[in-house]
């Protein structure tokens, strides 16, 4: 194998490594799609089901009657209270009245009444100021009856009213309730497509991984595929005349801590050289794709019972357009993202 043609198959597998970038950006954007339409409809502040909406108006229309009957009584024991109340004040007033008739008839005894007003005056017990707490007490069962009366009044005048509005949000309840189950089934089936993606991406980006492992094993370690920038800006510009010494160079590399720095720079020079000379580079790309899309062709007709449902912008494209897209995507990651990305997604697919 050429240069040229090592080094075609070098650029195919970084363009693999930015296909599987490219599930991996697809496969959280799903789970983030997923995630948003399960927490619209987990906080739809709706009622969910007709038993819901029918307890709903039942404990409204429950509402309504307790407060129309707690009404009644309280107008019932305002009633009483009053009553009483009355009594006691007409019972203060006669004996007032029969105090102060004693008070006329023996008034020249100026002196002794003095000492029986001030008496009467201080003393809690004392005619006057039972007199006195009689009629306080009566003034406030009269507020009182009269406010229950008005409470009484307006629940009575309005409980037809509450009654049609209870029936009225019911109603609304339920065409809410319908509408929401239209928008349930549609999110369901959002939700289930893109699960359905989901286990697509994964079955995807597996064949792919797998594909490139076979394809590249006797080339380059999949360990190394980290430092693939590097190794390909050594042997591309002949600081390096093969992968092997390519390899020895990162190594270097890896011995002085410069290896970041160098991937780093390295990974600048591939985003140039790919964004400039896509052009240029398509012979070289299609030396390393035509093979790669052979056997990722192989792999995916040997598990196409599992990709039915493979979408078909993937199954029926030729690999290679999907190759240069992803490489020109992806031309700003480095190498060392690119595996990591692939990483992610792994953890995230169960074998």
């Amino acid at each position: 194998m050429d240069k040229k043609e090592e080094i075609g198959k070098l650029y195919a597998l970084r363009a693999g490594l930015s296909v599987i970038a490219q599930k991996h950006d697809d496969y959280n954007q799903n789970e983030i799609d997923c995630s948003e339409l399960q927490d619209f409809l987990n906080n739809q502040d709706i009622f969910k089901s007709e038993g819901e909406v029918v307890d709903n108006y039942n404990n409204t229309i429950q509402e309504i009657e307790n407060n129309k009957n707690n009404a009644k009584t309280k107008i019932e024991e305002a009633e009483a209270n009053l009553e009483k109340a009355q009594a006691e004040f007409k019972k203060a007033k006669r004996k007032v009245a029969i105090f102060f008739s004693v008070f006329c008839i023996t008034f020249p005894f100026i002196v002794i009444w003095a000492i029986i007003f001030y008496i009467q005056a201080t003393n809690k017990n004392s005619i006057l100021s039972r007199y006195r707490v009689c009629e306080a007490e009566y003034h406030n069962a009269k507020r009182d009856y009269e406010k229950s009366v008005s409470n009484n009044d307006r629940i009575n005048n309005s409980y037809e009213k509450d009654i049609a509005l209870a029936e009225q949000v019911r109603d609304n309840n339920f065409v809410k309730l319908a509408e929401y189950k239209e928008k349930e089934k549609e999110t369901l089936q959002e939700i289930s497509e893109l699960e359905s993606q989901l286990v697509i991406i994964r079955k995807e980006t597996r064949i792919i991984e797998d594909t490139l492992l076979k394809e590249f094993k006797d080339m380059l370690d999949s360990r190394d595929w980290e430092n693939l920038d590097l190794i390909i800006y050594y042997y591309e510009t002949g600081r390096a005349d093969s992968i092997k010494e390519a390899l020895q160079l990162v190594d270097v590399e890896r011995r002085n801590n410069e290896l970041v720095y160098s991937i780093q720079r390295a990974s600048e020079e591939m985003c140039s050289s790919i964004e400039n000379n896509v052009k240029y580079l398509g012979k070289v790309l299609n030396i390393g794709f035509n093979s790669l899309s052979a056997l990722l062709n192989k792999q995916r007709i040997q598990t196409v019972n599992e990709l039915k449902k493979i979408n078909k912008n993937v199954s029926e494209i030729w690999y290679g357009q999907m190759f240069s897209n992803a490489l020109l995507e992806k031309a700003t990651l480095s190498s060392r993202e690119l595996v990591k990305q692939m990483r992610e997604i792994n953890r995230k697919i169960p074998y």
